[in-house]
């Protein structure tokens, strides 16, 4: 490894160790407050907009599908209710999504409850 990647290395740990650090200390009380006052800005999706495009501009949507169309035709209907959602809108905001994510068990009840408390 030459002198100078070792010193890009060190940098970049240097800047993830002081994120992390800052991370660590933050009260989960203030946390949640915060992450009230951000859910706003994403979305719960089925269908994103981004998906499509990146510098796509138009609505996403959160839609089952249809399931008058029945077997013959496939589409977002024949996953049911149970289809993964997606979280689409600012980057800053995702990670009021992620942490409900990672917790096994209640993953549905803790996002909603997020969700909810800002509407």
């Amino acid at each position: 490894m030459t002198d100078r990647s070792t010193a890009i290395r060190a940098k970049i740990k240097e800047f993830l160790e002081e994120r992390l650090q800052k991370k660590l200390k933050s009260n989960p009380e203030t946390w949640i407050a915060d992450a009230v006052q951000r859910v706003d800005q994403i979305q719960q999706v089925t269908h994103a907009v981004k998906y499509t495009h990146p510098d796509a501009r138009a609505t996403n949507l959160n839609k089952h599908g249809n399931p008058m169309a029945g077997d013959l035709l496939i589409g977002t209907h024949s996953l049911g209710h149970g289809a993964t959602l997606d979280v689409a809108g600012h980057a800053g905001a995702l990670d009021v999504y992620n942490p409900s994510c990672h917790l096994s068990g209640d993953e549905d009840r803790i996002r909603n409850m997020i969700f909810q408390a800002a509407n």
